[in-house]
């Protein structure tokens, strides 16, 4: 959950970091920042793609945000 204005735009971009601290947080999943990749700052409320790589494995997830 984030801020976000009326059109759904976010306050605050999220970045890797964010994302690798909300894993750590909410899945006790330690993540290392480098391994996320974003195309950019996600700045919209919405379904974004994720993909974390670790060596040779890889993973790509839906994160969803939502507005507070």
């Amino acid at each position: 959950v984030v801020e976000a204005n009326e059109q759904g735009h976010l306050f605050k971009g999220v970045h890797e970091a964010d994302i690798a601290k909300h894993l750590l947080d909410t899945q006790d999943a330690e993540v290392e920042v480098s391994g996320i990749s974003l195309s950019g700052p996600i700045k919209d409320v919405g379904e974004h793609a994720v993909s974390i790589s670790s060596g040779d494995q890889e993973v790509t997830f839906t994160l969803l945000l939502k507005a507070k």
